[in-house]
């Protein structure tokens, strides 16, 4: 097996441990959500906008966390959810505080995952191996 196959072999195993692992990261957290945790409870009504809101987020990162799952829909589904990341982010940094620094890594973790397959895409095109 030549070095450049098993580097792309290597990249899609690390871009398919990305994917499940903020999959499940953001499944997790969108179950909470929408099953009513106190703390989830407690925590939207702290933000003041309703819970409402923590129905919308909880499904957004339900349905991020999906897209995640195919291949062929797993960039919407990083980026979709790097918004939300980016907005807990914000949130943790104006509203309530607290450390916004799960929030930022898993916006970290979604532009990655958003930006992996852009990046191979971008070498095959240019010729670079």
């Amino acid at each position: 097996m030549t070095a450049l196959l098993k580097h792309a072999k290597l990249h899609r195993t690390v871009w398919r441990i990305a994917r499940v692992t903020a999959a499940l990261l953001f499944s997790v957290a969108g179950a909470f959500k929408l099953a009513g945790a106190e703390s989830m409870v407690g925590l939207f009504a702290m933000i003041g906008w309703g819970q409402w809101f923590r129905f919308v987020t909880g499904g957004l990162e339900l349905l991020g966390a999906a897209l995640l799952l195919r291949r062929r829909t797993a960039i919407a589904g990083a980026v979709l959810l790097a918004f939300v990341a980016a907005g807990a982010t914000m949130t943790h940094l104006t509203l309530i505080g607290g450390s916004p620094v799960p929030a930022i890594l898993l916006l970290a973790l979604t532009i990655g995952i958003a930006a992996a397959p852009l990046r191979s895409a971008n070498r095959w095109f240019v010729g670079k191996d």
